[in-house]
């Protein structure tokens, strides 16, 4: 009998911002929706990260906004939650701004104004395949 694996590659299709800040969730989302022209609102559900096995890993904190115009989703995500981190190779960064279905915006010019935000320390946009744990991301 011939057994066969199928593995499948995450879609990293959508743009990632960093972000430092020492404020609270949602201190920093109230100056991200006044600094963007955003609504993100707390969702009642924390994010959630599953093991290899289906357990789940990792809970975090997690505000979204769909564009009720160009349907760009926006999703606040905090990188750290009591001793666990959703992306264990940037420790440093406090939240994750992802940005999905995103056909109009330019990326550089919302970085910059998301380094406009007075609660934000710096803030820096990469590329998801940098990451190792970029399928964390995957919801």
């Amino acid at each position: 009998m011939t057994k066969f694996t199928l593995e499948v590659e995450p879609d990293l299709d959508f743009d990632l911002i960093g972000i430092c800040s020492n404020h609270s969730d949602y201190r920093l989302t109230w100056s991200l929706n006044a600094t963007l022209g955003i609504d993100l609102t707390k969702n009642t559900d924390n994010f959630q990260v599953s093991g290899k096995k289906g357990q789940i890993v990792g809970t975090f904190s997690l505000y979204e906004f769909i564009h009720p115009e160009t349907h760009t989703e926006y999703y606040l995500i905090k990188n750290k939650n009591n001793n666990e981190t959703l992306i264990p190779e940037k420790p440093q960064l406090d939240y994750f701004l992802v940005i999905r279905e995103n056909f109009d915006l330019d990326l550089d010019e919302l970085l910059a104004r998301v380094k406009m935000v007075p609660s934000v320390q710096t803030a820096f946009s990469f590329y998801p395949e940098e990451l190792k744990s970029a399928s964390n991301f995957i919801f």
